[in-house]
């Protein structure tokens, strides 16, 4: 039995939960601390697959039932996404005074992460814990492993589990044309080249960057059907939008708003080109859903995702984040060698072929087995 502690409910989570649930002698329970997050209001028609629950409350009482799960479950395997909450902060305590077996499963901890009182005071003793007692940490990427080891967990006990998104079919993916859906015909036309942005608008996402940077693009030659579709809300979405209005470029940048998971491959099937410049991104899915469809991809060097797996060149570009210029002179290069473009995108989907679910579906497997 695998008891599984997570966040909130995401696209890329429930193709990874079903997909483990799916796998023989794996008895799994998914635990959400928050169901579907408020910042991103994911919409799911069916039941997701396998067998979940929401343990939802008021922040300082504990969840009972998530209590109870550890206190009987001698011969459960228990998985800590983070550690956020008053529920998970009593499991970890219980799981290493009742000597459970558990792993540890973090985002990529930003450099700072252990500074400040709540660094000190709450962080530091709680990765003390895990590091000590956990059967293993997984972290999202070499960089995530790397953090982890720098903050004190043994290389032994470190496991590269970046994220897994499900990869689509080639047949399912635009191959040469564009078919513009009713939708969006009143902005894009077959002939325009396309960037693409997504994400939950805030300040260290960087879409300021990329607004700015293909406005000085724009600037520099006289360019013609090019244009830019940011998908997402957030509360810097105004902001953004009045960058737009400042520069002029209404005409070129649209806001599509929040695109659920059943209009992923609509949105990809736009773009030529897929842009994130984080300053920090602890891993960043669009990132691999982009390339999974053959979208090259320029990629902060603060976005580990883009360190993982793109290959400056290859199957895109890695810019130093907050780097307009150097954006805007990478955004020149594709608009000018567009049929460089489509091998580079090519190259980006062998990349993601190497990272299917199936792939962390194993690690999972191979970590409950040694449990046992």
């Amino acid at each position: 039995m695998i008891h599984w502690f997570a966040e909130g409910m995401t696209p890329y989570w429930n193709a990874y939960f079903r997909e483990l649930a799916r796998e023989p002698g794996i008895k799994l329970q998914v635990h959400y601390r928050i169901g579907i997050p408020e910042s991103h209001p994911w919409k799911f028609g069916n039941r997701p697959g396998y067998d979940y629950r929401n343990f939802i409350g008021p922040r300082i009482i504990p969840d009972l039932l998530s209590i109870r799960s550890v206190l009987t479950g001698r011969e459960t395997l228990f998985v800590f996404a983070g550690t956020k909450g008053i529920t998970k902060t009593i499991l970890l305590l219980l799981v290493t005074i009742l000597n459970r077996r558990f792993i540890y499963l973090g985002d990529t901890f930003p450099d700072d992460y252990l500074k400040g009182i709540k660094g000190i005071l709450v962080r530091r003793f709680l990765l003390s814990l895990v590091f000590k007692y956990a059967r293993r940490v997984l972290s999202t990427g070499s960089a995530g492993v790397d953090r982890l080891r720098e903050f004190g967990c043994s290389e032994g006990k470190t496991v590269n589990f970046p994220y897994f998104i499900e990869i689509p079919p080639r047949e399912k993916i635009r191959s040469s044309g564009k078919i513009i859906p009713p939708r969006w015909k009143e902005y894009i036309y077959p002939e325009d080249f396309v960037f693409l942005a997504s994400g939950f608008m805030i300040g260290r996402k960087g879409f300021d960057t990329t607004l700015k940077a293909f406005h000085l693009s724009l600037k520099k030659t006289d360019k013609r059907n090019i244009k830019l579709i940011i998908a997402g809300d957030g509360p810097d979405r105004k902001k953004l939008e009045n960058i737009v209005d400042k520069c002029g470029i209404n005409k070129e940048v649209y806001f599509s708003g929040w695109i659920q998971p059943g209009e992923i491959d609509e949105f990809y099937g736009l773009g030529d080109v897929f842009i994130h410049m984080a300053s920090f991104e602890p891993y960043g899915v669009v990132v691999l859903e982009a390339m999974a469809r053959k979208l090259p991809v320029i990629g902060s060097d603060g976005t580990m995702a883009v360190l993982d797996r793109v290959r400056h060149g290859e199957n895109g570009f890695i810019v130093e984040s907050n780097n307009i210029e150097k954006l805007a002179a990478t955004i020149d290069y594709c608009w000018n060698n567009r049929n460089k473009m489509l091998a580079m995108g090519m190259e980006a989907r062998k990349t993601a072929e190497e990272w299917p679910i199936s792939r962390g579906v194993k690690i999972v497997k191979n970590l409950y087995v040694e449990a046992n």
